[in-house]
């Protein structure tokens, strides 16, 4: 389907590093293959999901108590800290924190669902969650807040093209 959408930069950046690691199909989504990619241990054990960045280690645990799509999404999570943080929020203040975690989950979103792989779905679908939740292994939850996300950018876009076509 042809959505008239401009990706943010980080999306387009997400894009560019999956293309060149082949992943290019939502089942080519392969966390291990990720994170070896970007020299990244990735473990997986009965301990909470974190992320640890030092000058000579990276590492992404994630609970393997958790159900295998929040397992997923917690890994994009903590990919997005290592990634895109500095610092340790053991002696962040609140709002950096907060700032952080909201900088994850968008990225959370971006990385579990690329827009070129969503874009090959009917978002107007009433069933469109679901399918892509089960397509690319994550929480209906994740894709809801993902095609709501879309939806609302393409939307916003289509508003300021007839407001720029009004004449006064």
């Amino acid at each position: 389907m042809y959505y008239n959408y401009t990706p943010f930069e980080l999306e387009k950046w997400i894009e560019v590093f999956y293309k060149n690691i082949g992943i290019t199909r939502p089942d080519d989504i392969d966390e291990q293959k990720i994170a070896s990619a970007l020299g990244i241990s990735l473990d997986y054990s009965d301990r909470r999901s974190f992320s640890y960045e030092d000058r000579y280690d990276k590492l992404i645990n994630i609970n393997n108590m958790l159900p295998k799509r929040i397992q997923r999404e917690r890994f994009f999570h903590e990919l997005g800290h290592i990634l895109r943080h500095a610092g340790s929020q053991l002696i962040m203040p609140k709002s950096f924190i907060e700032l952080q975690e909201f900088d994850s989950k968008r990225f959370t979103k971006y990385s579990a669902l690329p827009y070129s792989m969503i874009f090959r779905y009917d978002l107007e679908s009433n069933n469109i969650s679901g399918q892509l939740a089960h397509d690319f292994g994550v929480s209906k939850e994740l894709c809801v807040e993902r095609v709501d996300n879309v939806r609302n950018k393409i939307f916003s876009k289509m508003i300021l093209v007839m407001e720029s076509n009004i004449t006064y």
